[in-house]
């Protein structure tokens, strides 16, 4: 596995957690504060959360590739692997933005400064499931009853009767301390509504639910946010990394056999696959035959020349 291999199953294992946190938060966004339910305030009230849920979830996935891929040396595993966390680092840093857009609208105070037709809420709570839906969680969760104001927000419902089918003096049951079916019809005409109903205005308690909650979390998610592109980026480079070593290391694996194969092949050219010399080998043969026999005939010709000191004068062998 070498460097790489190590490296790139941690860097993946704290992905992996910080993931995990990112899909808490989210959630936590979406359930508990119910950010989706402001999309009328402004879009990024329900973008901010999706993109965090869908950057998490991208990374958990990515860390446990990471894991895999870095542990078994998966080249076509590194290749998937990179290419997922560069869409999740994509989908990080728009999440990033989008929450750094929120927060400075809510620092402007937003929710005090949204213009909106009352009569085009309210009408469109009591035609519309999904929006009776929304209002719903939202007013039993905050406690709260209408938009704006504290003490008689409730009042907002009055300019919502659609065409007479619904009194001007009914509430959305929602609004209810005590919440049966019927139980905010004709509270407008009653002396203490508040002993019946919630009276605070939603926008104006989440107005300081912001202001001590999200935005603190928003900041937080800003830094760890960019921490976590950071740590991304890295897997990315990496996993890009060590796919380039392998490929290097196959590389030069083939190289080798290739000279081994043409080795091979030199040794094969000199004989046959039976074992008779070749026609080169035979022609090395007489060659050296050749040289044999020059040289011996060398050595007869230096012997005859050789004179052996006599007595007898004349005498030559």
């Amino acid at each position: 596995m070498g460097v790489y291999g190590p490296a790139i199953v941690g860097f993946n294992l704290l992905l992996l957690i910080c993931s995990t946190v990112l899909i808490y938060l989210g959630s936590m966004l979406i359930t508990f504060y119910l950010l989706p339910t402001l999309s009328f305030v402004h879009g990024a009230f329900a973008a901010v959360p999706y993109l965090i849920i869908i950057a998490g979830g991208g990374g958990l996935i990515g860390g446990l590739l990471g894991v895999g891929v870095g542990a078994t040396a998966s080249r076509p595993g590194l290749i998937v692997h990179a290419i997922l966390l560069t869409l999740v680092f994509i989908t990080m840093l728009a999440s990033v933005f989008t929450a750094y857009d929120l927060r400075s609208k809510l620092e402007n105070k937003i929710l005090d400064k949204m213009s909106y037709n009352l009569h085009d809420f309210t009408t469109n709570y009591w035609k519309y499931p999904a929006e009776r839906e929304n209002w719903d969680e939202l007013q039993r969760n905050y406690q709260c009853c209408g938009l704006q104001q504290m003490n008689t927000g409730y009042k907002d419902w009055q300019s919502g009767a659609v065409s007479g089918h619904v009194p001007a003096s009914t509430v959305p049951d929602s609004c209810c301390l005590y919440e049966t079916t019927g139980c905010g019809k004709d509270i407008g005409g009653k002396l203490h509504p508040y002993l019946e109903i919630n009276t605070h205005g939603c926008l104006a308690i989440l107005d300081g639910r912001m202001t001590r909650d999200i935005e603190p979390l928003l900041l937080g998610y800003l830094i760890s946010g960019t921490l976590l592109a950071l740590l991304q980026m890295v897997c990315i480079v990496m996993s890009s990394a060590y796919c380039a070593a392998l490929t290097r290391r196959v590389q030069r694996e083939k190289e080798r056999l290739m000279i081994l194969n043409q080795g091979e092949k030199r040794s094969l050219y000199h004989f046959t696959d039976s074992g008779a010399p070749s026609t080169r080998g035979s022609k090395s043969m007489v060659d050296e035959d050749r040289i044999s026999s020059t040289s011996y005939n060398r050595a007869d010709f230096k012997a005859t020349l050789y004179t052996e000191p006599s007595n007898e004068t004349g005498t030559c062998i």
